[in-house]
C-alpha cells in the first residue's frame, strides 16, 4: 500500500531566496536517488510565507523506510535554513477522488485530530463528507483523505485547487461547515493555505491513485 509522507518546515526568517533554492535541490535529488517516489510537491504557506511543506508520496512504506537515512542526511546539509527540524507524519490513504486532471496551482492541508476513540467513526465520517460534499465546490482539481499510521484520530485532507481564489473560498467554507471550531468530535485542527511551488511526478497526471 502506498503512503503519503508530510515534512512540515517553518524556514529562518528573510532567507526566502536560499530556503527555496534549497528545497527544490533537495526534491530534485531525491526523485533522482531514491526509488519508490511517486509524487513529489513543495507547498510555501500562502499567508505564512516561511512555512514549507513537502508531500510525499510513496509506492510503499518500505520504500520510504529504505530511503529515510538518505534523505536524513540531505536534510542536514540545509536544517541550518529552518527554524527546527522537520515535523514528519506518515499517512495511509483512505480515499482519493480526482475530478480535473491538471496540475494544482494552490493546496489546502487539513490537519485533523479526532477525539480519542474515534478514530474509525471519523474516518467512516470523513469519507462520506468527502463523496457528497467535495465534488460540488468550485474549482477543485482533487482531494484525498489520510489516515495517520501510528496514530488512528489523526487525519490529513489534501486539496488541489484550479487558482487561489477557488482555494480561499474553500478555507472559509471548511472552517465554518467542515472543520468547525466548535465540532465536538475534533480535538484539534490546523488547516493550511498553500501555494504549490514545484511538482516532481513519476506517473502520469491522468493516473486515478494520485492527487
Amino acid at each position: 500500500m502506498s503512503v503519503l509522507v508530510a515534512f512540515i518546515r517553518e524556514a529562518q526568517p528573510g532567507r526566502v531566496a536560499e530556503v527555496r533554492a534549497a528545497l527544490q535541490e533537495h526534491a530534485t535529488a531525491a526523485t533522482q536517488v531514491c526509488a519508490g517516489i511517486r509524487t513529489y510537491q513543495v507547498l510555501q504557506g500562502r499567508a505564512q510565507s516561511n512555512l514549507y511543506v513537502d508531500l510525499v508520496e510513496w509506492e510503499t512504506r518500505e520504500a520510504f523506510e529504505a530511503a529515510r537515512e538518505r534523505l536524513r542526511a540531505t536534510t542536514t546539509d540545509i536544517g541550518h535554513l529552518f527554524l527546527r527540524p522537520a515535523r514528519v507524519r506518515v499517512f495511509r490513504p483512505l480515499d482519493v477522488l480526482r475530478l480535473q486532471a491538471r496540475e494544482a496551482t494552490a493546496v489546502g492541508v487539513g490537519l485533523v485530530r479526532a477525539r480519542p476513540g474515534l478514530g474509525d467513526y471519523y474516518a467512516a465520517l470523513l469519507r462520506q463528507r468527502i463523496q457528497e460534499q467535495y465534488p460540488k465546490r468550485p474549482g477543485l482539481l482533487a482531494v484525498g483523505i489520510y489516515q495517520a499510521e501510528d496514530a488512528a484520530e489523526q487525519f490529513l485532507v489534501r486539496t488541489a485547487w484550479d487558482s487561489e481564489q477557488a482555494l480561499l473560498d474553500y478555507r472559509a467554507w471548511v472552517a465554518r461547515e467542515v472543520f468547525p471550531a466548535t465540532d465536538h468530535l475534533v480535538a484539534r485542527r490546523e488547516l493550511l493555505s498553500l501555494l504549490a511551488r514545484w511538482h516532481y511526478r513519476e506517473t502520469p497526471l491522468t493516473s486515478p491513485a494520485l492527487v
